[in-house]
């Protein structure tokens, strides 16, 4: 029995289509999606975490793994490298229940909390705020 020809184990794929090739694990149902072909035009992903590089971003999108436990979006940049970021940071996800609800509203500002150290540091080098010395302890 022959076996079938394969490109040498040092071979490096040279263009997008040979890399998606290479990159194409067994089909395993609800593991991975990747890119339909029907449509020809490229799909994207638009990278949406506020403090990362390419936020706001759309890259070509290659497709989607769970990688040690940690669901993965893979594409290709701009300079046709390909790349990987959490799902979560993409609209690939569905938005984080609790930034929805939250609406930009915080408890605390960073200005405020700032502000209140300060105010402690004062009150402690006057030796007016409370050191917690005179506190009892309550155990269960």
């Amino acid at each position: 029995m022959e076996k079938p020809d394969r490109p040498a184990a040092t071979s490096r794929p040279h263009n997008s289509d040979q890399i998606r090739t290479a990159l194409t694990p067994p089909r395993i149902p609800g593991r991975w999606i990747e890119a339909e072909p029907a449509d020809l035009s490229p799909v994207t992903v638009r990278v949406t975490h506020p403090f990362h590089p390419r936020f706001g971003q759309e890259l070509e999108f290659v497709k989607r793994l769970m990688t040690w436990r940690v669901d993965r979006v893979f594409f290709f940049d701009e300079a046709g490298a390909l790349g990987s970021l959490p799902a979560e940071w993409t609209d690939l996800a569905p938005p984080d229940v609790f930034v929805v609800v939250a609406d930009g509203r915080v408890p605390f500002r960073t200005s405020a909390l700032l502000e209140l150290a300060d105010s402690l540091a004062v009150l402690r080098a006057k030796g007016s705020a409370p050191s917690g010395e005179g506190v009892q302890e309550i155990t269960p």
